[in-house]
């Protein structure tokens, strides 16, 4: 909706309008990214967290150089791939919060 509004605004470029609103889903996975990344931190779990990035950052790079040369994808090809790195961290994190609260709440014995 604001997607218009927003590259005009701030980019004086409406044509970046298609962008704006192809990338508006990575606001949800930054917010999440950033709840998850300070309970982590809070749990003292940054070296898995750090891997699930490390992990994260060769997907962006491995997509990005095979979509962002494709005619049809340019720059939405390097959009995809860092939705897709970004899904990817908040899944890994997800995943490293989960296997910490079940070795938490695992039974003694």
């Amino acid at each position: 909706v604001l997607a218009g509004p927003i590259s005009t605004v701030l980019y004086h470029q409406s044509a970046l309008a298609p962008l704006v609103r192809f990338l508006s889903p990575l606001t949800v996975l930054f917010a999440l990214h950033q709840v998850e990344a300070g309970m982590i931190a809070g749990l003292g779990l940054q070296r898995r967290s750090l891997t699930g990035a490390i992990l994260s950052g060769c997907i962006q790079l491995g997509l990005t150089a095979c979509l962002a040369p494709l005619p049809a994808w340019r720059i939405f090809g390097a959009a995809l791939a860092m939705m897709a790195s970004h899904l990817f961290s908040v899944l890994w994190d997800g995943a490293v919060l989960l296997l910490a609260l079940k070795a938490h709440t695992a039974p003694a014995g």
